[in-house]
């Protein structure tokens, strides 16, 4: 489904990629009392068009840091998987981004961070950056439908179809 994005970035919000780059919108759920975690990703082109969308359902209960740092590389694999070169990838976890983007490869998360930058080492270019939530629904909307659903899902050449009026609401600003 293509959909225009444009508008919504005039106002702050979402905005493509340029021509031959892809973004990837991703993020975590996790929850106080005690539920599995999952994660969201989402793959749009410069048309503002879903290429591709996955969820995964985690057998365990992560913290909010390691939702967002498995929500990453989930994303990283999606597009690797896909054959892309060249990716944005956009998370609303400012301090994952941040230890990303700083390659931080100490502490409990050390080993996943070097992961990341393992596999972000077989795109031709990519960049990784913090955007607010609001501008990260359908990530997230993925993400609480693994965990809803207790499964993994995935889409390729067509948007979910559970949420193709967020994918809509988006278009509209």
């Amino acid at each position: 489904m293509a959909v225009n994005k444009r508008q919504g970035a005039e106002n702050g919000g979402w905005s493509p990629p340029p021509p031959g780059v892809f973004k990837v919108n991703v993020d975590g759920a996790t929850s106080v009392d005690g539920r599995n975690s999952s994660v969201g990703a989402v793959i749009w082109d410069s048309c503002g068009t879903v290429i591709a969308a996955c969820c995964k359902y985690f057998q365990g209960h992560f913290s909010v840091v390691e939702a967002e740092a498995l929500a990453v590389e989930c994303g990283i694999l999606l597009a690797r998987d896909m054959k892309i070169p060249q990716v944005i990838i956009e998370s609303d976890a400012a301090s994952i981004v941040s230890d990303i983007n700083d390659k931080v490869v100490d502490g409990y998360l050390g080993h996943l961070f070097q992961g990341i930058s393992a596999l972000l080492s077989s795109f031709s270019s990519w960049r990784i950056k913090h955007v607010k939530g609001e501008y990260n629904r359908v990530a997230h909307e993925l993400a609480h439908i693994a965990r809803d659903s207790e499964s993994n899902h995935m889409w390729v050449g067509v948007p979910p179809p559970a949420l193709l009026e967020l994918i809509q609401a988006d278009c509209t600003g």
